[in-house]
């Protein structure tokens, strides 16, 4: 059977004189590779990154070992800038020994032990460094105060307590140190603001204890209602404070005689208190008050029965929402 020519074909193959031509020859060009898939281009990524990370990252890259500045000798420039004073301070303030209190004067025979001889040279040396700053960091003002007490330099201590001022009802921490700084300058009355004013705002087992403190150094009779009722509140929330690995675990305590004191603390009207701790503004007035309702009502008195204060956060229980 004849296949019918095919237009252009038959042309082609006839078209040296009726002699079919030759076929082309075979390309020697490489056949295109396969498309790599996505999961293996993805694989070869994460090798190549793999062997890249061993070059540019090294061992201490990823692991530092503890306390590695108490003994690497960092000589360098002796620019003041905030780096340099952040680890100065730091450095400083995790070294055993700077944190040894020395023993109280009052208890001689306690058995805590005697700080280094260097801690006051130390102390001197990291608040030289924070008062290079023109204004240091609000984060470093209570190691600053902390470094003007240890080194003996009280009156910087009492002038920095002073300046923070702003930051005592926020930083419960900062107002502690405040108040032992300004104690450590004689003023006994004005160590017990920073303590009250952050007491406005919330009932901290530190902040009694310190303020507990204070206003039995007082000796005023405008005052006793209050540090009776501190001292109670002091013991009722100590059971925060026992020790993780303690034999005992802390068991919340109510406060005993909550009407006593109570009463007791509301016989002395706020004018006579603020009287006796040297509160003349209408802010440090503001502040006692606020303290005291807030002590009325952790002592057992309803935050409701007491007249709002503007700005204050009124706490209520569950039943009464």
């Amino acid at each position: 059977m004849d296949t019918p020519d095919l237009p252009g074909i038959h042309s082609a193959a006839t078209s040296t004189g009726g002699t079919p031509a030759p076929p082309s020859p075979r390309s020697s060009a490489p056949s295109p590779a396969p498309a790599e898939s996505k999961g293996d281009a993805r694989a070869r990524r994460i090798a190549a990154a793999v062997v890249r990370s061993r070059t540019e990252y090294k061992p201490e890259h990823a692991y530092t070992e503890r306390g590695w500045f108490l003994t690497t000798d960092h000589a360098g420039a002796s620019k003041k800038d905030r780096q340099h004073v952040e680890y100065a301070a730091t450095y400083r303030a995790l070294v055993p020994s700077f944190l040894s209190p020395s023993p109280s004067p009052s208890s001689p025979s306690s058995s805590t032990p005697a700080p280094d001889p260097s801690v006051k040279e130390e102390a001197a040396r990291a608040l030289s460094d924070l008062l290079a700053v023109s204004k240091p960091p609000r984060e470093l003002t209570t190691t600053a105060i902390r470094a003007a007490v240890l080194a003996g330099r009280i009156p910087e201590a009492a002038q920095l307590a002073r300046d923070a001022r702003p930051h005592w009802r926020a930083n419960v921490g900062l107002a502690v140190e405040a108040s032992a700084a300004l104690a450590a300058a004689g003023d006994v009355a004005e160590s017990t603001h920073p303590l009250l004013f952050t007491m406005a705002y919330a009932l901290h087992h530190p902040v009694l204890v310190a303020l507990g403190a204070q206003l039995r150094l007082l000796h005023a009779p405008e005052v006793d209602g209050l540090r009776e009722a501190v001292d109670a509140l002091a013991v009722s929330r100590a059971w925060a404070f026992t020790p993780l690995f303690g034999g005992e675990r802390g068991v919340p305590r109510p406060v005993e005689r909550g009407g006593e004191l109570r009463a007791a603390l509301g016989a002395t009207p706020p004018e006579e208190i603020a009287g006796a701790l040297g509160m003349e503004d209408a802010e440090e007035r503001r502040l006692l008050v606020a303290a005291l309702r807030r002590m009325e009502g952790a002592l057992g008195r309803q935050m409701d029965e007491a007249e709002a204060i503007p700005g204050e956060r009124v706490e209520r229980g569950v039943r009464e929402l």
